[in-house]
């Protein structure tokens, strides 16, 4: 049994055009609202400009134990990968409640953590992971906990949370853990790294509404060392930078999110694009990944300034199903996880011909 593939690197190249809006003045508080919290309420203005550039997708190592779906390295549902400074590969597996370690040539090392249970570092359904400073940290939607590990598997203590959370992300400032459901209008939960009462931040916009909803809630991602984190709205149409508890600010990215009939109901309506993902890309740019809910196995993906202007795109078509992409230890370098034929995670490089 083979958990590696050993070949030329596939590249897949596309040019596509995408429209993206800008806003000449960008997004500012609007007045109270009844309950006595602050929205962001600015129109979303729809000034386009076409860009058309290639980006090319190249993949370079795909972790999958082929046809074995039962075996002890067989990944069932991988849902967060990080790769650490020494290029080993960390991937939490919400069916096996275990963190698998694999060599940077995808070759399988260890299984970390304590399955199934409530005891210290057991998971009962682990929905995410991140990393910082030789530590990683495990969120559990059942638990609503976090336990954190060292690169060896120790488990070192545990975070527990008042609300359920989606999404983890670590940094020098914190812990920022994404809600399930929006709490006193505002979306993420802020702790300090041993987990002292959390304060809210990223400010719900008065678009979200509809697609919170639909549980389409957007996601968050590490901003490069001692920025935050960036936050893009379940709507795809605003992108919000949040530094620390009372420092934020916020961008449009255009449009919202289309709505189509579904197929099989045509009286429901679906929102088009779901994003999955917002990263680093390069020095002073964001990288933001979306699902096309209503043409599986499509992935858009769009390096956005930090003004929101939109730099280049490109959709890929004939994706399998995926779950939320991480951010590869090299800038540029993405992990995404399949769910499909057999449940792999296959890492890519991006290369962008941007200006």
């Amino acid at each position: 049994m083979d958990h590696r593939t050993s070949r030329a690197p596939t590249v897949v190249s596309l040019c596509f055009t995408l429209c993206a809006g800008l806003t000449a003045a960008g997004c500012g508080l609007g007045s109270h609202d009844g309950d006595g919290f602050d929205r962001y309420d600015d129109p979303v203005t729809d000034q386009h400009i076409t860009l058309q550039h290639d980006l090319i997708l190249i993949e370079e190592l795909v972790i999958s134990a082929g046809v074995d779906s039962v075996g002890p390295w067989a990944l069932a549902k991988p849902r967060a990968v990080f790769e650490a400074d020494d290029g080993r590969i960390y991937v939490l597996d919400s069916d096996w409640k275990h963190v698998f370690v694999f060599g940077s040539d995808g070759a399988p090392l260890d299984r970390l953590g304590g399955g199934y249970g409530s005891a210290d570092g057991e998971m009962v359904l682990p929905v995410d992971m991140d990393t910082y400073n030789d530590t990683f940290y495990v969120l559990d939607y059942e638990l609503d906990r976090v336990s954190v590990f060292d690169l060896q598997g120790h488990f070192r203590y545990s975070i527990s949370l008042p609300y359920p959370g989606r999404y983890i992300a670590v940094s020098r400032e914190g812990l920022w853990v994404q809600l399930m459901q929006t709490r006193s209008a505002k979306l993420v939960d802020f702790y300090d790294h041993d987990g002292s009462p959390p304060s809210l931040v990223a400010q719900e916009h008065i678009t979200d509404s509809p697609y919170l909803e639909h549980g389409i809630l957007g996601t968050i991602g590490r901003l490069r060392e001692g920025n935050g984190i960036a936050y893009v709205h379940g709507s795809g149409a605003f992108l919000q930078f949040v530094r620390s508890p009372a420092v934020s600010s916020i961008v449009s990215l255009g449009s919202l999110s289309e709505w189509k009939p579904l197929p099989d109901d045509p009286s429901s309506r679906l929102p088009v694009e779901e994003p999955v993902a917002v990263l680093t890309w390069e020095e002073d740019r964001v990288m933001i990944i979306s699902t096309t809910l209503t043409a599986p196995r499509q992935m858009t993906v769009r390096i956005i300034e930090q003004d929101g202007t939109l730099v280049t795109g490109s959709v890929f078509r004939d994706m399998d199903r995926f779950l939320p992409v991480d951010a590869g230890r090299t800038p540029g370098t993405i992990f995404v996880s399949f769910l499909d034929g057999p449940a792999r995670v296959v890492k890519y490089s991006i290369h962008a011909d941007t200006p």
